[in-house]
């Protein structure tokens, strides 16, 4: 019975060190609710994460002020980080930190990250044939200047009714709950997750409802390799919001809470962070 017991302990104790170590731990959230007239986007450290701040700046790529008015954030609260007055497809603003070692995240085979846009438009977002598909957030070490090369996590918009997402310079997914244009002035919600293995995509809005899966696929051989999904940030890290570096793929809309997370998170968690903005 002793022995019984000891066992039972050691497999608990066993199963309990399992969970810890795939738990969330929050490594960045830009919410986007900063007021004053700034031209710096500031994180929120409350619950942990980096303290970073992103610098916004025009299409001529001088620090500029875009925060929204109060009440323009998600469900009407807060503010968010404004780039609605954008009407160019070729050049417009971006929030960035392009050398920031308080980005340093080490190596990440497994993470989450969740974001809010709402769109100013609804048709194609690029001219025909130019390929300028706007950029919502790509996160990558330094000297990543846009999505797609390794090391970096982007979320693009494809064009008008899908959103993607590149794992570094290997898997491009894509998915979207909507079965058409997106709504211009509606909050859509999108977390993607990469647990070593495979990459998801989540989608939702601020209606209410459930968050939705919208894509999912697994590493398979001879298509992509593992290495080509980790993130490597261990000596710093850059991260863009609403466009690249270069100012040439902008999003024309409004932009909130931006969150990066260890691990996988499950479906519930997604739906938690949702709520929880």
């Amino acid at each position: 019975m002793k022995t019984s017991k000891i066992v039972l302990l050691a497999a608990l104790a066993l199963a309990t060190s399992v969970c810890v170590s795939q738990a969330q731990t929050l490594l960045l959230r830009m919410p986007f609710n900063d007021t004053g007239g700034g031209t710096t986007a500031q994180s929120d450290t409350s619950t942990g994460g980096a303290n970073v701040a992103l610098n916004t700046l025009g299409t001529n790529g001088t620090a500029a002020n875009f925060q929204g008015i109060p009440g323009s954030g998600v469900s009407g609260l807060n503010v968010a980080l404004d780039f609605s007055t954008n009407l160019s497809l070729n050049l417009g603003p971006v929030a960035d930190n392009t050398a920031s070692t308080a980005l340093n995240f080490g190596t990440l085979s497994a993470y989450t990250a969740t974001i809010w846009f709402n769109p100013r438009y609804s048709g194609p977002i690029s001219p025909s044939g130019s390929g300028r598909y706007a950029r919502i957030f790509t996160l990558g070490a330094n000297g990543v200047a846009d999505k797609g090369v390794a090391n970096s996590l982007g979320v693009f918009w494809n064009n008008s009714t899908t959103i993607n997402c590149a794992f570094g310079n290997g898997l491009s997914l894509a998915g979207s709950a909507q079965p058409g244009a997106f709504t211009p002035g509606q909050w859509y919600f999108i977390a993607v997750t990469y647990d070593g293995a495979t990459a998801t995509i989540y989608q939702g809005t601020d209606n209410g409802g459930n968050i939705t899966q919208v894509a999912q696929q697994a590493l398979t051989a001879g298509q992509i390799t593992s290495a080509t999904m980790t993130l490597n940030n261990a000596s710093g890290s850059v991260l863009m919001v609403g466009n690249q570096t270069a100012r040439g793929r902008p999003f024309g809309g409004r932009i909130n809470d931006f969150r990066f997370y260890t691990n996988a998170a499950s479906a519930n968690f997604v739906e938690d962070i949702r709520w929880s903005s």
